[in-house]
């Protein structure tokens, strides 16, 4: 026979370790028991009502300590580190794709010509492909930094974020083959669509049009030097993956490494505005546009190698 929470047990032993199981969930569904059985016993109907208060109590509780473990940092080296950079980089990215399509958003050019909420409504979703390219590096960055702060490092963190890094490296370079391309071109029509007398137009595809196929094709000096910056921003991610993990040792703080995770992002734009400039005038030439990535790259494993050998100097320090 199913008691009152044996079923709130089964949930949170899929999802919940030891430890949160005897310190957290077990009281919490004994208390429950213990209350619901008193009342039922003296044939109280107040017995049901404790039940779905006990239910509420429970969701109450776990949700508040899965908000606090969450932004307490933490020195162990469980599992549940790579789902915390997970569940902290899908957030940041959100945020980020927010905040990069916002702009236009609030632009009334954009929109005051739209034929109404479905259409805005379009436009808002072909902008999300054009943000992404370059929210997608900026929530691993933020994602690795908020979630391994104050952590000591080991080879499979390195492993789990480096698998992370390459599906966000392919997410990006979906997007740039395939996903911004259709996106703007569609994006300008609509636009020229409605500018003109509301017939559908077919404009010729510009450089952000073409993909990153298609423009490795071009033989233009301006095309291929295009080309240089995408296939450089499309592997962003995995430098700015190391970077951020060799640096989040050394935060401690939820609100330190928001900062600090903000200020590797806006360095690591800043030197590759600095590159397209340079590639741009021609002072920069081949592969110049990997420069950034290069940089951020040794810098993380620089960080690394010096917290690991950190870390093995402690013992003997203390002997």
């Amino acid at each position: 026979m199913t008691r009152p929470g044996d079923g709130l047990r089964r949930i949170a032993a899929r999802f919940c370790d030891r430890r949160t199981m005897e310190r957290l969930v077990e009281p919490i569904v004994a208390d429950l028991k213990a209350e619901y059985d008193t009342a039922a016993a003296q044939g109280d109907w107040r017995a049901r009502c404790l039940v779905w208060r006990g239910y509420g109590a429970f969701w109450k509780a776990l949700g508040l300590h899965c908000i606090m473990s969450t932004f307490q940092p933490s020195g162990s080296d469980s599992n549940d580190s790579m789902g915390r950079v997970v569940a902290f980089s899908l957030g940041a990215l959100t945020l980020m794709t927010a905040l990069l399509i916002l702009p236009p958003m609030l632009d009334a050019s954009y929109f005051k010509w739209a034929g109404g909420p479905l259409e805005k409504l379009r436009l808002i979703l072909l902008l999300v492909p054009q943000a992404l390219p370059l929210s997608i590096p900026m929530g691993i960055c933020i994602g690795v930094v908020c979630a391994m702060r104050a952590r000591r490092t080991s080879p499979r963190h390195v492993a789990a974020v480096l698998a992370i890094a390459a599906v966000a490296i392919f997410a990006v370079w979906t997007m740039l083959e395939w996903g911004m391309p259709a996106a703007n071109q569609a994006f300008r029509e609509m636009v020229a669509a409605r500018l003109g007398d509301g017939r559908i137009v077919h404009l010729e595809p510009g450089l952000n049009e073409l993909g990153l196929s298609r423009l490795s094709q071009r033989t233009d000096a301006r095309a291929i030097q295009h080309a240089r910056v995408l296939w450089a921003l499309c592997f962003a991610t995995g430098p700015l993956a190391l970077f951020s993990l060799g640096i989040a040792g050394v935060v401690r703080r939820f609100s330190a490494a928001i900062a600090v995770s903000v200020t590797a992002i806006l360095l690591y734009w800043a030197f590759m505005a600095s590159i397209d400039e340079a590639l741009r005038e021609g002072t920069l030439r081949g592969a110049g546009a990997w420069v950034g990535n290069i940089l951020f790259l040794l810098a993380g494993v620089l960080m690394l190698r010096y917290r690991q050998k950190i870390f093995r100097l402690k013992p003997e320090a203390t002997n």
